[in-house]
């Protein structure tokens, strides 16, 4: 029997550490980026994330040496969660995708078929949208493709669970080694890249009643 409260829990205790964060498909990029000025990418899945202007900013200076990388890290149960990390100077902004559902499979497909990851920074304060993109090394792909599908059927409360693990080690600025030489990693803004904590919950958590999350 799943234990709902304990759920609500979990979710409320991720919600205070992460910030939240999409996988957009191509369709979707293109619908959000209607209004804005300039080429958005086209035919591309976005991670995408709301940022202060102080934290984009790093990344839009010509003079802040950046980096990627592209980490899985496994639970200690099946849950596989990707870690896509872009740097500037000092400054990592962790992407975290649990592998949890069809939309992150696609986009880790897509990922892998172009050797590309691409980021949406919108810009709270203005009202604007960076796009940061680099290549991106895949090792042992084939492999890879395999090992996020083992966590596809895991249900929420389980998915959670794992998730508050793995969001406890990418706490640690060291957890992620630094994408750049001679920058020592010293912020962490950690970005959960996935609907999972920001819908409300699809049952009424009722005294007495037990159901099934899915």
């Amino acid at each position: 029997m799943k234990d709902f409260k304990k759920l609500s829990e979990m979710m409320e205790r991720l919600r205070t550490c992460l910030m939240p964060g999409r996988v957009l498909s191509p369709l979707e990029v293109a619908e959000e980026c209607k209004t804005l000025k300039g080429e958005p990418p086209v035919n591309t899945y976005v991670l995408s994330a709301s940022l202060s202007d102080a934290v984009v900013k790093q990344f839009e200076s010509e003079i802040v040496p950046q980096g990627l990388r592209f980490t899985v890290i496994p639970s200690t149960n099946r849950l596989m969660v990707g870690v896509a990390t872009i740097q500037a100077g000092g400054l990592q902004v962790r992407f975290v995708v649990p592998f949890s559902d069809e939309k992150s499979i696609q986009w880790i497909d897509h990922s892998i078929a172009k050797s590309q990851l691409t980021f949406a920074l919108d810009v709270v304060e203005k009202k604007q949208v960076v796009f940061v993109g680099a290549s991106a090394t895949f090792a042992e792909a084939d492999a890879l493709r395999h090992l996020v599908r083992s966590s596809a059927t895991l249900d929420n409360f389980d998915v959670f669970g794992e998730l508050g693990e793995v969001v406890g080690e990418l706490l640690v600025p060291e957890r992620i080694p630094s994408c750049l030489p001679h920058f020592a990693v010293n912020d962490v803004k950690l970005v959960l890249a996935s609907e999972l904590l920001y819908k409300p919950l699809p049952v009424a958590l009722e005294p007495g009643v037990s159901t099934m999350l899915h």
